[in-house]
């Protein structure tokens, strides 16, 4: 299963779904096995509209399929996917609207055919189906200075701030205001960071391009404008092999859930840390039901929810507590769950635990771990509960390696893959 993140660095999108995506033959359905539902996607401007998305959802049901219209415009479902039900069908076509069907019956044994119609949709109106790189792709200016966007999109869309009519100085006074929230932040769940150490300096930009990003954002918004003044550039659709493809959603029962790591054990159970709640999440993608295990909260005044999510030689599930200051082990079978706190001489407002590397515990009772604020290495001794701090990592030429990422070899020496940077440390375990 592919690894999702919602999408830290990037940290903290509204995300209300966790997506399974496996690449699939040519004829995708039919090497599953009978046709469901199958049909042609046309429109007017394009009779034969490949590249289009199709999605189906069962009445009742949490989960959505989605396939992709091919050369020819067909889309089809196999019935391994889709069980026999009433199914509300939607497309994704950028520039496109669903003009009907909207629903179909699907019933078991024959395939059913629901051709899908198409319609143009108004200029105006395309602004509200681009995503974040779409965005990106059609703002005029330079690649670095359009770069620098990618620090906003972890809470919120690019469409808001293009929307938005603030001036070059309100835009310094947001982001001021954006860096007093914690990663785990949406429009919809915000949380304050804590006043101290790093927080006060924190901001979603770096100080010397603000004013510089202010007056861009000032340009290309709608302050001086009803409408914006350049062009929209979506992508291209899916052709080709790109269109054998078929993805699964599973809708998450609490609305303002973030899963950021995303794992699955050898029984094919899903579980993903929350990286603004207290929860770690579990969830049958048979049945599509969800299961929320509450874990402690350590630091009542502190941002809440995880990070790096992984497993150890045993099958236990071990969970970065971010700024909670700690990690925590979890049996999937007795769910229990054992939380290994940070020395509290070692903490300040801005402590975070992102990092935690398990699987080869069994090399040398040993687990890995660190404080992405300092880029402190701590290594967790789990017989005693004690934590080494073994400093930051320095290669050979003395440059701090500032890992987020930290796999472990089967004689549980460390790697730090270098945080903005293009080098990979290792840290012998015995040395």
């Amino acid at each position: 299963m592919r690894r999702l993140q919602f999408f830290c660095s990037l940290f903290a999108c509204l995300a209300l779904t966790a997506v399974l995506a496996t690449l699939l033959p040519a004829n995708a359905a039919r090497a599953q096995g009978a046709v469901a539902l199958t049909g042609k996607v046309t429109s007017a401007p394009e009779p034969v509209m490949e590249g289009v998305l199709v999605s189906a959802r069962r009445d009742g049901s949490s989960i959505t399929t989605t396939v992709v219209s091919n050369a020819e415009g067909i889309y089809s479902f196999s019935a391994e996917r889709l069980p026999a039900g009433h199914y509300t069908l939607s497309i994704r076509a950028v520039g496109y609207a669903l003009q009907g069907p909207a629903a179909t019956d699907v019933k078991a044994g024959s395939p059913t055919t629901a051709n899908l119609t198409l319609t143009k949709i108004a200029a105006h109106a395309l602004a509200a189906q681009l995503s974040n790189g779409e965005w990106l792709n059609s703002l005029p200016g330079d690649e670095r200075t359009r770069a620098a966007l990618t620090n906003c999109v972890g809470c919120h869309t690019l469409e808001r701030i293009m929307k938005s009519t603030h001036d070059a100085a309100e835009f310094m006074q947001v982001f001021q205001r954006m860096g007093t929230y914690a990663p785990g932040s949406t429009p919809l769940f915000p949380q304050l960071l804590v006043p101290g150490g790093n927080n006060s300096n924190r901001s979603p930009m770096p100080k010397p391009i603000q004013q510089k990003m202010a007056d861009y954002l000032a340009s290309v918004n709608l302050s001086n404008a009803e409408t914006l003044d350049f062009p929209l550039k979506p992508f291209p659709r899916l052709k080709g092999r790109s269109t054998h493809v078929i993805i699964t959603e599973y809708d998450l029962p609490r609305q303002g859930a973030q899963p950021h790591d995303v794992v699955m054990d050898g029984s094919g159970t899903v579980w993903y840390s929350d990286f603004s709640h207290e929860m770690l999440g579990e969830l049958d993608p048979a049945t599509g039901k969800v299961t929320d295990h509450p874990i402690p909260t350590l630091r009542p005044d502190e941002p809440k929810g995880s990070l790096d999510l992984e497993f150890d030689p045993q099958g236990n599930l071990w969970l970065a507590m971010m700024y909670q200051a700690g990690v925590l082990k979890f049996d999937p079978k007795t769910k229990k769950i054992t939380v290994y706190p940070v020395p509290k001489e070692w903490l300040d407002p801005t402590t975070q635990e992102s990092m935690v590397s398990p699987q080869h515990d069994d090399a040398d009772g040993k687990v890995w771990t660190n404080n992405q604020d300092t880029h402190l290495v701590y290594r967790l001794d789990v017989a005693s509960g004690k934590y080494e701090d073994l400093g930051q990592a320095v290669d050979k030429n003395g440059v701090h390696v500032n890992a987020y990422g930290m796999p472990t070899d089967a004689q549980n020496d460390a790697y730090q893959l270098n945080f903005g940077g293009t080098t990979i440390g290792r840290i012998d375990a015995k040395t």
